[in-house]
């Protein structure tokens, strides 16, 4: 009966109730070439969807901006100024430009007597608007500068295609991330899995008992007998005394 509690553990053992011993899970390398790899691939797959995406709010935007324009300045007003931008582009002044300059010099011409001042032939032809407004090249200095200031102001924001786009340093954020949360848990699913299961536990815990109980009661009778032993040897020696 001592090796009782000895046969009850052997019976866990084999029985499984006190679980098994985890398996620590393997960690999976992150392979920054491959990540890089896979972001622009996934770009590049996206791109179309992205693009398509930016020109229908860069559309929208602009058509918002252009209505508003028209509601300050007036309908056909901005029209007005991109025609007059353009010609000046070109190296050219607007048709109501040139008729206002002709009626000018013309009336002052004709006030003075003097409109053979122009100078042969620079009536009607482009050396009286060099005079007054320089050459092409000036008007188009003049016009660029204009016109870069109109687009700022009648420009909408354009959207970035690339704000849409996964950089490597962010794909590579988001494997660590999911590789620790991947192995955190599967660390805890092994421990589940090793862990013994709950009836089972509690079974070896009462046969652990019972094998404990077996050994006490074991040490129990062998007292008894021991010390019933030694009670019969001192009567066998009384009785002979008394006989002798």
């Amino acid at each position: 009966m001592q090796l009782a509690p000895y046969a009850a553990w052997g019976i866990n053992k084999v029985l499984g109730t006190y679980g098994k011993k985890p398996v620590v899970p393997q960690l999976k390398p992150i392979d920054p070439n491959a990540t890089q790899a896979a972001t622009v691939a996934g770009n590049q797959a996206n791109f179309a969807d992205i693009a398509a995406l930016a020109t229908n709010v860069n559309t929208f935007n602009q058509d918002q901006l252009d209505a508003l324009i028209d509601r300050v300045l007036g309908p056909g007003t901005r029209a007005q100024i991109q025609s007059n931008l353009a010609s000046g582009l070109r190296g050219e002044l607007p048709e109501d430009v040139k008729n206002s300059i002709y009626r000018s010099r013309a009336g002052k011409s004709a006030a003075g007597n003097a409109f053979g001042s122009f100078g042969p032939g620079s009536f009607g032809s482009n050396g009286i608007f060099r005079d007054i407004v320089g050459s092409s090249y000036d008007i188009t200095e003049r016009a660029l500068k204009s016109a870069e200031s109109w687009l700022a102001k009648a420009s909408a924001p354009q959207f970035d295609v690339t704000s849409m786009f996964f950089t490597p340093q962010q794909l590579l954020a988001q494997e660590n991330l999911q590789q620790q949360r991947q192995y955190d848990r599967d660390i805890l699913a092994a421990g589940v899995k090793a862990a013994p299961d709950p009836d089972m536990a509690a079974f070896g815990e009462v046969n652990m008992q019972a094998g404990q109980n077996l050994a006490e009661m074991g040490r129990g009778m062998m007292g008894m007998g021991m010390g019933g032993g030694g009670g019969t040897g001192g009567l066998a020696g009384m009785a002979s005394g008394k006989i002798s």
